[in-house]
């Protein structure tokens, strides 16, 4: 009866699995598998890429670690805790726990670099960067969404498969870990197609998908003023954004071809035909429209993410065509062999490490030899061909080096030559070249690389080697077992069921990003007339899978708004100094400080334009900043100060003004235009209507002292500027 049973769910499972390989051939045969599969060296890239970029992010970050994070910065813990948000930056904003909590977060995003317990080190690198991110939520911007989301992907994707300490250990372990067995594998092992690559895939498409689906207004598809109205925000503005105001033509062009490749790209990246070719152009055309971006607006971080991103869908073919053979090409130019004495095994592990991560178009072979034999064993990342030993070699005591088998370095020569080959620290050939670093290369050879010597410590270290070797020869003898054991029908159940549930977690995932995104687009249409909830919202929140790519939709602004400060000080109680910029209180320009103080500050001044309840906190921070931690004597202690919003409105465009100038002209032939040009020099008298757009001023006590049309303005007024206007939100007493 037990047999039985056992039969019958061996025979299931087996089904089961059946069941899988015939879906998985029918996708192939349907080409679905070039639509969402991901090159593992492609993936490499992206998590090296990414790693840096959370660095950096992290980095930038640091630099204001008291004022964004701290108990007594512009958003302390009691104004931050929100129910659907956890932050472990909440438990404390001590200074010296939030430096301990900063180190720990780069030691896992160098950890993430490395490719050390890669799964494991992605899942805290999101956990650890959904912590940071709820802990001032009003620092964030659309970089900061894009890079948490495909980063939750991320730790699906086998992300250390090459290029890894991951893949140095199990190459270790496993005792095959050679470039000739590199060279004969199949192009399927590079290509991997999981839930994990769809999924990835998937995100991002809905990320410029929906984009595109929320730029529904007019200035997107109807007079292409988008683009004009973007690069003119004066808070965004610079780089080119001048020259490119010139060309009427070039800017409708841009926001037509903005729109439709941001449907077109991820389509292009999924396509059954051609991947390929279509993937290439793709990436092109993302990273060329992100770079057009960045020389126009600036916008931080949210113009590298992308090309970060994009890193991940390399194909194969270009990997396979030209950059493996290019690797090949300079090594054969340039064979390098490492030789080191096969008493130094701890040295030929740090000599296989470095040539393994820091020799990636020199890569060597590392060979050990003894001075008893003319024996000498390959090491797990080289050719496996007969090295040549002579005397000169054994003779050396630790290492040599040879190129092309003419050229010999001994010791510490060997050392420089080797630095001098790697592309990341060929600047260390030059630092170490003197009389002191040759003396400190013999101490280590002497101390610490050479087991034959009596000194205690080697000897541990020593016992650590055979150690591993007896963890690695338990690892293959254990494989052995498993893969003897592996037609177990309880274990091939087990694991069926484990995959399952993880494909139905992320095909749930996947449902509910397309809903929310869905939702989101819908409020966003039909606002206000309906408002529609979002169910599961508070775990989608909770997840941080939360997301909203309304940048510029449904059409840019069309005005521009900043905040400035009216701050009176001890010393100088009839003038208004701006205590942001230490200078005087300019109302008709941005002050500069807005494009040098950072993407986090830049963000957080903003909010306060738009989110009341951060005025008091961050007015208290004022207070403290100039009257306790940063002193200024000669403008004496900050009494009192006004924090105003300054909002400009964006001329029309020239070919909208001469577009509705015509209209005029062709719907009254009888009548004049009620439109009178601006540079005419005596523009007619007309009734002010209502519509019109005004323009604002106001006296030092907020006090409305004039106030126009565009065509009727004060002559001390910028002729281009629709409306001016300049509100007090916040006053403070210190």
């Amino acid at each position: 009866m037990t047999t039985t049973v056992c039969n019958r769910r061996s025979t299931a499972g087996s089904n089961n699995n059946s069941l899988v390989r015939n879906f998985i051939q029918k996708a192939e045969l349907f080409n679905l598998s070039k639509c969402f599969y991901l090159d593992k060296r492609s993936i490499t890239l992206y998590r090296i890429c990414l790693a840096l970029f959370l660095l950096a992010d992290l980095f930038f970050r640091s630099l204001y670690i008291l004022k964004h994070y701290g108990s007594w910065g512009v958003l302390p813990s009691s104004f931050a805790v929100r129910p659907d948000r956890y932050s472990f930056h909440l438990i404390s904003g001590n200074g010296m726990f939030l430096s301990g909590l900063f180190i720990f977060h780069a030691i896992v995003y160098l950890c993430l670099l490395v490719g050390y317990k890669t799964r494991v080190s992605t899942i805290l690198s999101f956990i650890m960067l959904c912590s940071l991110q709820n802990r001032n939520h009003y620092l964030l911007d659309g970089s900061d969404d894009y890079t948490r989301v495909m980063l939750f992907w991320s730790i699906f994707l086998p992300m250390g498969s090459y290029y890894s300490l991951d893949s140095i250990i199990k190459s270790l372990k496993v005792k095959k870990f050679k470039l000739e067995q590199q060279k004969e594998s199949s192009k399927q092992e590079n290509h991997y197609l999981s839930i994990g690559s769809i999924g990835f895939i998937f995100q991002f498409s809905v990320i410029y998908i929906f984009t595109a689906l929320l730029k529904y207004g007019d200035a997107w598809h109807k007079d292409y003023t988008s683009v004009y109205y973007a690069i003119n925000l004066i808070e965004f503005k610079w780089g080119i954004s001048d020259l490119l105001l010139q060309s009427s033509f070039l800017l409708q062009f841009l926001a037509k071809f903005t729109l439709l490749f941001e449907y077109l790209g991820p389509l292009m990246i999924m396509s059954p035909f051609f991947n390929s070719i279509l993937r290439i152009v793709s990436i092109i055309g993302f990273i060329g429209m992100h770079i057009g971006f960045g020389v126009c607006l600036n916008l931080y971080l949210f113009i590298f993410i992308p090309m970060v991103v994009c890193t991940a869908f390399i194909p194969s073919l270009l990997w396979d065509q030209f950059v493996i053979p290019f690797f090949e090409k300079k090594r054969e130019n340039n064979i390098m062999t490492i030789y080191y004495n096969s008493q130094s095994q701890l040295l030929g592990k740090w000599l296989r490490f470095y040539n393994y991560f820091f020799l990636l178009t020199n890569r060597a072979e590392v060979v050990k030899y003894s001075k008893y034999d003319d024996e000498s064993e390959i090491g797990w990342d080289e050719q496996p061909q007969k090295p040549i030993i002579n005397s000169q070699i054994t003779s050396t005591p630790h290492m040599s080096l040879s190129i092309n088998g003419d050229h010999l370095y001994l010791e510490f020569d060997a050392v420089l030559l080797l630095f001098s080959k790697s592309y990341l620290l060929f600047p260390l050939a030059y630092i170490f070249n003197n009389s002191f670093s040759k003396f400190w290369y013999k101490f280590l050879m002497k101390n610490y690389f050479n087991h034959n010597n009596g000194n205690g410590s080697n000897n541990i270290i020593k016992d650590l080697l055979d150690k591993q070797e007896q963890e690695i020869q338990y690892f293959e003898n254990d494989n052995i077992n498993n893969r003897e054991n592996n037609s177990n029908p309880k274990d091939q159940k087990q694991s069926f069921t484990t995959n399952f549930f993880i494909k139905l977690v992320c095909c749930l995932l996947m449902a509910n990003i397309l809903y929310y995104n869905i939702m989101m687009y819908r409020g966003l249409v039909d606002r206000p007339v309906v408002a529609y909830p979002i169910n599961f919202e508070e775990y989608t929140r909770l997840l941080k899978i939360d997301q909203f790519w309304g940048m510029f939709a449904p059409e840019p602004p069309k005005s521009s708004k900043w905040v400035i400060i009216e701050g009176k000080f001890e010393n100088f109680p009839n003038q208004f100094i701006d205590p942001h910029t230490n200078q005087p209180t300019n109302y008709d320009d941005i002050p500069f400080i807005y494009f040098s103080i950072g993407q986090r500050d830049r963000n957080y001044l903003l909010a306060i334009g738009s989110n009341e309840h951060l005025r008091l906190p961050y007015g208290r921070y004022i207070c403290r900043k100039w009257n306790i931690y940063e002193k200024n004597e000669q403008r004496g202690r900050l009494i009192s100060f006004k924090i105003l919003t300054v909002l400009k409105g964006t001329p029309t465009p020239p070919w909208v003004k001469h577009t509705l100038l015509s209209n005029q002209i062709n719907n009254n032939n009888d009548t004049l235009p009620t439109l009178v040009p601006i540079e005419s020099e005596e523009p007619q008298q007309q009734q002010l209507d209502s519509n019109q757009p005004k323009i604002i001023l106001l006296d030092e006590n907020n006090n409305i002292k004039n106030e126009a049309t565009p065509n009727n303005q004060n002559q001390d007024q910028d002729e281009n500027i629709d409306y001016y206007l300049r509100e007090v939100i916040h006053s403070h007493e210190c």
